[in-house]
Parts: structure tokens; C-alpha cells; sequence
């Protein structure tokens, strides 16, 4: 888990996801928008492709769609079981803090 710079371009400076997945320049990415977050997977049907730097960039449809501009900061969530690099932008990782801390605070239900 890291948190990531998106760059103009939508490049993400975090080399330690990729690495931890062990993806490679030329696999092949399927990039989803799933509700504010975006899923991403090595597959060999994917659209997308890993360029020679070992970096993730996100297609500006996916930006525009979870609200990441540039500068902006990402949970990059890297399941190397799965195979799957998951990115929260800060709204959506907000919203899980806060629906978590409202369970924490709500009173315990008598048994």
C-alpha cells in the first residue's frame, strides 16, 4: 500500500506497485472505473500497455471519472494474490474513513 502522485499525464510515481505485482514493460492492462475507484489488471486482452518505465498511467476518461487531477494523491492498493493494482482517489477514501469511524462511534448494542 503507497500513496501516489498522479502527474499531468495521469502517471502515477510509484514504481513499488508494479514491482510488487511484477508487471513488466509491454504486459497488457485492463483499466476500470468501478464507482470512484479504478481496478486495474494484467491481462492479455487489455487495452492499455505497461510503458518502459515501470510506471501506471491512467487514461483521462478514468481520471475525469474518479475526480483525479493532477498533483492529485492516490491510495494505490497493490493484491499481488489477486493480481490487481486498486487506486482510491482521496474523495473515496475519505468516504470508507468516514462510514469506518461512524461504526467506531456508534454506541454498542446491548446484548
Amino acid at each position: 500500500m503507497s500513496i501516489a502522485l498522479m502527474d499531468g499525464g495521469g502517471r502515477l510515481q510509484d514504481r513499488g506497485a508494479v514491482a510488487a505485482l511484477g508487471w513488466s514493460p509491454g504486459d497488457r492492462l485492463l483499466i476500470t472505473l468501478v464507482r470512484t475507484s479504478i481496478v486495474i489488471r494484467r491481462r492479455p486482452d487489455g487495452v492499455f500497455v505497461m510503458p518502459r518505465k515501470p510506471y501506471v498511467a491512467l487514461p483521462a476518461p478514468v481520471r475525469k471519472g474518479c475526480g483525479a487531477m493532477a498533483g492529485s494523491r492516490l491510495l494505490l492498493v497493490a493484491d499481488p494474490v489477486h493480481e490487481v493494482l486498486i487506486v482510491h482517489p482521496e474523495a473515496a477514501v475519505q468516504a470508507m474513513l468516514r462510514t469506518f469511524h461512524t461504526s467506531l462511534a456508534a454506541p454498542e448494542e446491548a446484548s
